[in-house]
């Protein structure tokens, strides 16, 4: 499927109410990586290091790009809070589509169950996306105590998620571990 085809997904009138649905458009890692693409870099590739527009596309077994400015490589995946994960990106969208979707919440023992992944891996995949969908949407007392969680459709989510810088998210995690932490980026 061409990337315009996958991101259109997003666009449509596809409505996404049960896991079935989600698997029938969510099919492959492949749609994910485009969609994932589209979103970052709507009119055309940028260098994540340097933002220059000169990218050559590497040929090899998982989609990565070279800039022809900095001569750096990267993928779709970095700076994001998919960034250095083993876990395929399509179990990465199951899950935010299976937090979003419950309005109580959903404990991290039933994502292991429903993502094949262990509770570990569950556990800190949910705090990557809770901590990203606070730090752009922002949290009030009020939508704590209703929702204990952030339900919202799947393309709001996904279109806020990708935002969350990965340098942020893991020392917030760090921090909700007890340990100190320093917000101020060293690059």
């Amino acid at each position: 499927m061409h990337i315009w085809a996958n991101v259109q997904l997003l666009k449509s009138e596809v409505v996404i109410k049960k896991p079935e649905d989600f698997q029938k458009v969510f099919h492959s890692d492949e749609v994910c990586f485009d969609i994932l693409q589209k979103l970052r870099w709507p009119r055309s590739l940028k260098c994540v290091f340097c933002k220059k527009r000169n990218i050559y596309i590497l040929n090899g077994a998982t989609r990565r790009y070279k800039c022809g400015s900095c001569r750096k490589q990267f993928s779709v995946m970095k700076g994001t809070i998919f960034e250095s994960s083993a876990v395929p990106l399509r179990k990465w969208f199951y899950m935010i589509y299976l937090i979003t979707s419950h309005p109580k919440g959903i404990s991290s023992a039933r994502l292991a169950e429903e993502t094949e992944t262990t509770q570990k891996t569950a556990w800190l995949m949910k705090q990557r996306i809770t901590l990203s969908l606070k730090i752009h949407l922002g949290t009030t007392e009020q939508t704590r105590k209703i929702t204990n969680e952030y339900f919202m459709p799947f393309d709001k989510a996904i279109k806020v998620i990708h935002l969350a810088p990965t340098w942020l998210i893991k020392k917030l995690i760090g921090a909700e571990n007890g340990n100190a932490i320093n917000v101020e980026r060293k690059d």
